[in-house]
This record gives structure tokens, C-alpha cells and sequence, in this order.
């Protein structure tokens, strides 16, 4: 540890206030973000907080952490750095992710999930002086940043890809059902108490895992073959379309190599993946508005063989020009993956003090 890092409490660096409540029904059109404990939830035409901000989920998803640039609206299930007390925003981001499974284990509700700042306030740790802070911000803030920027491209090819499709569609397309050339499979979730049958070599997507990107490069959970034989987990083949069908329906993303997923999705398998990836798209609307279920919404197969939309005429034309956007596109989610496990290995370290920023400064900018 180095002589730039002194004993303090949280409280003394910074003061957490409770979140301002704010109904959907009191909100009206605008663009400042009201962030919940899961996130921007909605949006707002008033700030309560001028950006920067740091953000944690106090009630319900309690061990998120948020860094909002801009002016934002903190919702009632959260807790804001009301005074930062001069130590820089960003590093106090970074500082409560590095906490965040500590922030997660101080649960005090009986019901809900909930976190009280009165609890965090008093937490002994070691902090940099400013200088330093700068720094560890600096170098985990470049790597979020390419991050972000891998994000935004991705969205721009995607979005010309769905040019693409569409004029293509105006050009050569024709009524028929959704499930034209394309095989649907269940997924599975295979016995939880069977050793066996978890931690092996197939990727196993679940919801969570359908996150911003196109493409499925990683699965927070692997099955072994036996698994995926003793359920309806059944391997997909690179380049499926992973569909959510039950609770959150409707997102979408494409497979990566081998994988399987779990009951809450179907897989769509096509030799024409990418025209099938955008029908499907196109077709959330609907399949979202058709979503039934006494717990949770819920897409059957029968609600898939029942929608009827605009497909390809020449949907093997449109693999071929779409390609190389869609290469282009892993490529950039790969990276993000890369550079996400470097910023979570670096983390602790920088934040612990352990590291001097120094050791990371050429291997960082070798990195992007």
C-alpha cells in the first residue's frame, strides 16, 4: 500500500441520500433518465440531480451501481452521492463496484431485497488522495470507454443491417408464416442437485444472458452433454436465434458456436440465421401483445406457428450481403468481452490499492 492511501470511513468520503419517488403516472416526456435500481427505467422532462452521478440499488436489485454523466432523476429504490466531498465521481463509481457483492450481502429486508446507507456510512476502508484517484478512474474509465464506443458501432451496423432487410423486404417479400424454414427447439433446464450435469463445455443460455449485443459470446452458466441429454436442453447450432418466451419476453440475440438455453427460450434454427434474426425482430412487437399467462407472460410454440408476416423471396442474397456487417459485429462483442475481464480483474486491485496505477498504464493502452 502506498503512502497516498489513508484510513477513513465511507461516510467520510461520501454522504448517500435515499432516492426521490416518482410514480409512472407523475412522469411526462423528456429525456433525463430516472435510474432505478435496475437501471434507466424511464424517462423524465425534470432533473433532481445534477451529473455526474454514482447510483446504488437500495431496494429490490440491491448491489447495482450506476455512473450517470448527465442530470438524472435517482428513483426512490436507490441510494445517490448527495456530496462527493472533492473526491472524484468516477473513482467513486469504480470504488462501490469493487464493493458490490459486500453491498449485495447487506440485505436487510424481510421481503424485499433492501439497503440502508446508515449501514454503508460507517464501513472502514483505505482511500487515495485525489491525484491518485484521478488515475485509477483514468485507466478503468478507458477501458469502459472502448467498451461503450465497441457498443455504439455495433448499434450503427446493426441498424444498417436493418436498413438492408427492410429494403429488401420492400423489394422481394411475401406473406407467409413466421416459422417459414425455420426449426423451433425448446430449451431445458437440467436437475439442479446433478453434479454431473453442470460446469461443462456447453454454454447454457438463460435471460440474462440476452443482454445489449447481437450475439451470445458467453453464458454466466455451462452444461456438460449429460445435462443437455437429461433435459429439453438441447444443443443449438452456431448462428441459432435465441428467442425469450417466458417472464421477459421478447428479447433476441444470435448464438455463437455450440450452445443450448434454458425453458424460458426457444431456439430458431435456420440455414438463413441473419434473414431470420431480423423477421424475428420485426415480429417482437406482436409475439410481445400475443404473450399470455396466469404468472408470467408467456409466447407458446402455437403463438409462434400462428403469426403470419412479410418474409425474404431471397433470403440466401441477403446472408451473403449482411455477412460481413454481422463479422464485424462479433468482432466488436468479443473485444467488449475482453476488455470487460480486464476491467474486472483490475478492479480490485486498483481500487485495494495493491496495484500502483503505474503497472497498468502500457499494458491498458496496448490493450485499445
Amino acid at each position: 500500500m502506498t503512502d497516498t492511501w489513508r484510513s477513513t470511513t465511507i461516510g467520510d468520503q461520501v454522504t448517500l441520500q435515499r432516492g426521490i419517488d416518482i410514480t409512472k403516472e407523475h412522469q411526462r416526456p423528456g429525456t433525463v433518465p430516472v435510474i432505478s435500481s435496475s437501471g434507466v427505467s424511464s424517462f423524465h422532462d425534470v432533473a433532481a440531480v445534477d451529473g455526474p452521478g454514482v447510483v446504488l440499488g437500495r431496494k429490490g436489485v440491491v448491489g447495482s451501481v450506476y455512473y450517470v454523466q448527465d442530470a438524472f432523476w435517482p428513483h426512490d429504490t436507490t441510494l445517490w452521492v448527495k456530496d462527493f466531498h472533492g473526491n472524484n465521481p468516477r473513482f467513486v463509481y469504480y470504488f462501490f463496484k469493487a464493493m458490490a457483492s459486500r453491498l449485495a450481502s447487506m440485505d436487510v429486508g424481510s421481503a424485499n431485497p433492501t439497503l440502508n446507507r446508515n449501514h454503508i456510512h460507517p464501513i472502514p476502508v483505505r482511500w487515495p488522495q485525489l491525484d491518485e484517484q484521478r488515475a485509477i478512474a483514468d485507466r478503468l474509465g478507458t477501458l469502459d470507454d472502448k467498451i461503450a464506443l465497441n457498443l455504439r458501432v455495433s448499434s450503427t451496423l446493426e441498424g444498417l443491417s436493418d436498413a438492408v432487410y427492410l429494403f429488401a423486404l420492400s423489394e422481394a417479400g411475401f406473406d407467409a408464416p413466421f416459422l417459414t424454414d425455420v426449426d423451433v427447439r425448446s430449451g431445458g433446464t437440467p436437475k439442479t442437485a446433478t453434479a454431473r450435469y453442470w460446469g461443462g463445455d456447453i454454454p447454457w443460455i438463460s435471460i440474462r444472458d440476452l443482454g445489449p449485443h447481437a450475439f451470445v459470446v458467453s453464458t454466466e452458466k455451462t452444461i456438460t452433454k449429460a445435462g443437455a441429454d437429461s433435459s429439453a436442453a438441447k444443443p443449438l447450432p452456431d448462428r441459432s436465434i435465441v428467442l425469450s418466451a417466458r417472464g421477459t419476453v421478447g428479447r433476441v440475440a444470435l448464438t455463437t458456436g455450440t450452445m443450448a438455453a434454458n425453458q424460458s427460450c426457444y431456439g430458431l434454427v435456420s440455414a438463413t440465421p441473419y434473414s431470420v434474426y431480423h423477421r424475428t425482430k420485426m415480429a417482437i412487437g406482436t409475439l410481445r401483445a400475443r404473450a399470455h399467462g396466469s404468472v408470467f407472460d408467456t409466447i407458446t410454440r402455437e403463438t409462434l406457428e400462428g403469426l403470419r408476416l412479410s418474409v425474404l423471396l431471397n433470403p440466401q442474397g441477403f446472408e451473403r450481403s449482411v455477412r460481413p456487417i454481422f463479422d464485424l459485429i462479433l468482432s466488436n462483442t468479443r473485444e467488449c468481452q475482453a476488455l470487460a475481464g480486464l476491467r474486472d480483474a483490475l478492479l480490485p486491485e486498483l481500487i485495494s490499492g495493491n496495484r500502483p496505477v503505474r503497472m497498468t498504464e502500457l499494458f491498458i493502452e496496448a490493450t485499445v
